[in-house]
């Protein structure tokens, strides 16, 4: 998991990350840097350039579901969380997916769908 996010860290081109579930961001803080960087959703508003989700046989539905929602209603990824490309697989199920988000989604609003956020 290391490796893969290093290789988006470059100061001359920064990438945005967003890790669901958000906690897991803390094993990785110290790259956080001027060519990586780590976004929290309730800090910031926008788009992230990649989003990775750890993915378990031990989170609950529950979870499973409010991070694939937020995912779909504020980013507005259409793509099951499920069918990502996969970075690594272990035990337990645990499996680490990515998603690169593309030109084109950064031009569209942001909530992706307010219509279906809380009034």
């Amino acid at each position: 998991m290391r490796r893969f996010l290093e290789r988006y860290d470059d100061p001359q081109e920064p990438v945005s990350v967003e890790i669901h579930p958000w906690a897991d961001a803390l094993w990785f803080h110290d790259l956080d840097g001027a060519g990586l960087e780590f976004r929290h959703p309730t800090f910031y508003k926008g788009r992230a350039d990649v989003y990775v989700v750890h993915d378990s046989d031990l989170i609950t539905p529950l979870f499973k579901g409010y991070t694939g929602g937020w995912i779909h209603v504020q980013v507005g990824i259409a793509e099951e969380i499920t069918d990502w490309p996969l970075i690594y697989e272990g035990a337990a199920g645990r499996r680490w997916l990515y998603y690169e988000t593309p030109d084109s989604l950064f031009d569209a609003p942001f909530p992706a769908h307010p219509e279906l956020l809380r009034q």
